[in-house]
């Protein structure tokens, strides 16, 4: 509750920059979609071989895929939207499938227009998960597995491994 409380965020960015929705995001359900650093060590590592490309356009793509009546928000890592990192290839692809792009946001500010989030290996799937936000991985999260997300590559031995289901008092316990 004080995680939530105090909007406490693994970036903890205050933007001011807050984002309006169209009337016809008010008609669907919402999710939104978690970039992240398409070279870092948790999408090269976290998202298995022959699943899914390792990319936030491959993301955004298999999302709306997967659920073509949503509207899909796509929320930028914040080392891309600041410059500090390198976009991926493919980056500027996204704003042609994804219904709104939130850049310069913070993440509480994306949350409270969510039904949904979904996510490679996103840290920001935990943070939705503690504030009651169903989440999608498509990938291999720690949080996965457990039986609080839905996991599209549940089929992973990583995940087959997984058997035993936390509460999310547990699995906050565990992981804080």
């Amino acid at each position: 509750k004080l995680i939530t409380k105090s909007k406490i965020s693994k970036y903890n960015l205050r933007s001011h920059n807050e984002i309006t929705l169209s009337k016809e995001a008010s008609k669907k359900e919402v999710i939104v979609i978690l970039g992240q650093v398409e070279t870092d060590n948790s999408i090269l590592y976290g998202v298995p071989k022959n699943t899914i490309k390792k990319t936030n356009y491959a993301l955004v793509k298999q999302v709306k895929k997967d659920n073509p009546d949503a509207f899909i928000l796509y929320k930028p890592h914040p080392d891309l939207d600041s410059g500090v990192r390198k976009k991926g290839p493919e980056e500027s692809n996204i704003n042609k499938i994804a219904d709104f792009v939130a850049f310069e946001t913070s993440l509480e500010d994306v949350f409270s227009k969510a039904d949904k989030v979904a996510v490679f290996t996103s840290l920001g799937g935990f943070e939705a998960l503690i504030r009651g936000i169903s989440v999608t991985t498509y990938g291999l999260p720690f949080y996965a597995g457990w039986g609080l997300t839905e996991d599209k590559i549940m089929n992973h031995k990583c995940l087959k491994r997984r058997t035993r289901k936390l509460s999310l008092e547990e699995l906050i316990f565990i992981s804080l």
